[in-house]
């Protein structure tokens, strides 16, 4: 559960406007089964998609398969 715990730091040291679904809001409220991956639902204004990406910038994601078009 380390690297989820380490996705939810980064969502909150973004304060990333978010709601927190999947398996992982599921073993919040008791849920026995694991899992490995974070699923939130986020709000689309300008604003937050700021945030969205910059978060994503600082821990170097990328589109799977995409081309590397943003380079600043």
């Amino acid at each position: 559960m380390k690297d989820v715990e380490k996705q939810i730091r980064l969502v909150g040291e973004f304060q990333i406007d978010c709601v927190l679904i999947g398996g992982v809001a599921a073993t919040v409220h008791g849920s026995s089964i694991p899992t490995q991956d974070l699923d939130i639902c986020y709000l689309r204004d300008p604003g937050n998609l700021t945030k969205v990406v910059n978060a994503l910038r600082s821990v170097n994601a990328t589109l799977r398969g995409a081309p590397n078009l943003w380079t600043s």
